[in-house]
């Protein structure tokens, strides 16, 4: 199982898109809920060019929405023009041996944070783009956007969600905050703009509240097994990724999932 995520030839990209394609469809139920966005908007836009003007080709967000702050009297203030998503898979982290068992959980998580941010890291600092990387980093801060780095590790037993995923999704906050070189001070803005409030987070758990106090039906996913936000975006989640690495485990049957379509209740 580690060779499949670390191995330079098993391209993950089938994973990547599977997972980009999922969010899109996956994410306007809670964000309407939360009352981030419209209650008409079904799909979000994915990898917008003209994101950084300096760079109009550039495609720095798998998956963006803007924010709609005039919803109503409880919308949550969201200030930016653009908040976008870009989803990165990690390779398998390299696990050392607890000392005692009880280590074992806060070990292998903690172990997993750290990986996992090394990513958001260079997705901060946009490394593929070399040079150039902090001054796109810049342009996307002069427009007023925001970029959220969505780390899914392949091994769910090693961390699942990274950090930043699991803020803007929970709230949950990372043991250590992430930390750049003096030559990315673009990358250390973004991280500061994207990390406390007034950026989303906890929007799973915000749009859990709001059906609690706007309920219209009894279950929120249509099924007993999905009753509030919080369960039926775990549920939605799981499938997507069960589904992308599944591809991604099994290059040979990639070909035969092109024509399959996401679906979700």
């Amino acid at each position: 199982g580690r060779h499949v995520l670390n191995c330079l030839k098993n391209n993950k990209k089938g994973a990547h898109d599977y997972i980009r394609d999922g969010l899109k469809t996956i994410l306007p139920k809670i964000l309407a809920t939360a009352e981030y966005v419209l209650p008409t908007t079904k799909e979000l836009p994915t990898e917008q060019t003209d994101m950084a003007p300096g760079y109009p080709d550039k495609k720095p967000f798998d998956v963006s929405f803007q924010p709609t702050p005039t919803l109503s009297a409880t919308a949550p203030a969201c200030p930016f023009g653009i908040v976008g998503i870009d989803v990165v898979i990690p390779s398998t982290p390299q696990l050392s041996p607890p000392h005692n068992s009880l280590d074992v959980i806060e070990k292998v998580s903690a172990n997993a944070e750290v990986h996992h941010q090394s990513y958001e890291r260079q997705k901060l600092r946009r490394d593929g783009d070399r040079s150039e990387g902090d001054a796109i980093i810049g342009e996307l801060l002069s427009e007023g956007h925001v970029l959220i780095p969505f780390a899914v590790d392949g091994h769910g037993g090693h961390g699942g969600l990274g950090p930043m995923a699991r803020r803007f999704l929970f709230g949950d906050r990372p043991r250590r905050a992430l930390t750049f070189r003096q030559d990315r001070p673009n990358a250390t803005r973004m991280y500061a703009r994207a990390s406390p409030p007034p950026a989303p987070h906890a929007v799973v758990t915000l749009a859990s509240l709001r059906w609690k106090q706007n309920q219209t039906r009894a279950f929120y996913g249509h099924s007993y097994t999905a009753p509030t936000p919080h369960e039926h975006l775990l549920q939605q989640l799981g499938l997507c990724f069960t589904k992308a690495f599944a591809i991604h485990s099994v290059p040979e049957a990639h070909a035969a999932t092109l024509t399959y379509t996401l679906t979700f209740p």
